[in-house]
């Protein structure tokens, strides 16, 4: 207790305390003192005037509300979550360990300080601004922020709620922020790698594209774009049957159901038709995306455009069948042609 006075009277400014003293019958007896600090004429802190020093037996139940009172903050001050409780004046009514250690304040006097007198104008002012809309208008306030904890920059979701009376008045608001750093840093760094894989698949000169079970498309490389003259995402999202007309590409969805349940990846040659008709060969391979618990979640199609291929096939074929055509008949193999009854004579 003179610990707590002590840290309480470096502060220098008005303060409470409640504390229980046991007397020799076993009872225990509360008192409640209210400090104030009164000063020299140089400005000097002189001491404490003690004016609302009194003593009162608690009741039973009285008694028990402050048992749990003490049980609630010890069970708050292990929660690694922010949590406090301020009244309809932003005085504060309770705070955790956890809070403050965020903000600093491991022994100074918080309960029944204003959030103005801890935190001057103009810290914090959108933290202000969201006291007073949840204490005036009720509002639910959910917000992100960042906070230097032990010289370390952390972001927190910090949800704000009103808490009402049983005339709907709001009288008080509950504060709790989670500490979602080690979240974000992973949601960046997945955010990263997504863009390297971006980057390295837009490098490819494949068409390559995933799809979920429903056939709606995730992702497309730039080859893909460029292809079928789709921008990237306006299809994103859209089924493959609202992008291609299935009759341009058969077989495709047969395809995909035997790919989602195939153990190894399948292959196979399509013909389809871009939007400006042109005609597009491909050799197609897809296989199943599984997720942790090895399950297929997307499908991924890589296509290599073999139309120049295929094309140059074709006029080979047709140069070698119109050859044919044009060259003479040769008599059947292993047969002779017939010699006539004379000789021509040969001139000497």
């Amino acid at each position: 207790m003179i610990a707590a006075f002590a840290r309480h009277a470096e502060v220098g400014k008005p303060f409470q305390m409640d504390f229980r003293l046991r007397r020799h019958t076993g009872e225990y007896t509360w008192l409640h003192d209210d400090v104030r600090p009164w000063h020299l004429p140089d400005g000097t802190l002189g001491g404490f005037v003690h004016t609302g020093l009194k003593m009162r037996r608690l009741s039973q139940a009285e008694h028990a509300l402050h048992d749990v009172q003490l049980r609630i903050q010890a069970f708050l001050d292990t929660d690694a979550a922010i949590v406090f409780m301020m009244d309809a004046e932003e005085r504060y009514q309770l705070v955790n360990r956890a809070w403050r250690v965020a903000f600093h304040k491991p022994d100074d006097p918080v309960v029944g300080q204003t959030f103005d007198e801890l935190f001057p104008p103009p810290l914090l002012a959108e933290s202000r601004e969201d006291n007073r809309a949840v204490l005036r208008r009720g509002e639910h306030i959910r917000r992100e922020m960042d906070i230097v904890v032990e010289g370390e920059t952390r972001t927190f979701t910090v949800n704000k709620l009103p808490v009402r009376d049983d005339n709907g008045t709001v009288v008080a608001l509950v504060g709790v922020a989670v500490d979602i750093t080690e979240r974000t840093r992973a949601e960046l760094a997945l955010a990263e790698s997504e863009r390297r894989l971006q980057n390295i698949l837009d490098s490819m000169n494949v068409v390559v594209n995933l799809t979920d079970r429903e056939g709606r498309y995730v992702f497309v490389n730039r080859r893909f774009r460029e292809v079928f003259r789709e921008e990237g995402q306006n299809i994103l999202g859209r089924e493959f049957s609202k992008v291609f007309d299935p009759a341009m590409t058969p077989g495709v969805k047969e395809y995909n159901e035997a790919a989602w349940a195939a153990e190894t990846p399948m292959q196979r040659d399509f013909k389809t038709l871009r939007p400006d008709g042109r005609e597009l060969h491909f050799r197609v391979q897809k296989f199943a995306l599984r997720d942790a618990t090895g399950a297929p979640s997307l499908l991924c199609t890589v296509a290599m455009d073999i139309t120049d291929r295929v094309v140059a096939e074709q006029e080979r074929a047709a140069s070698e069948r119109a050859d044919t055509a044009l060259r003479p008949l040769e008599p059947p193999a292993g047969r002779r042609r017939r010699r006539s009854g004379f000789h021509r004579p040969v001139a000497r």
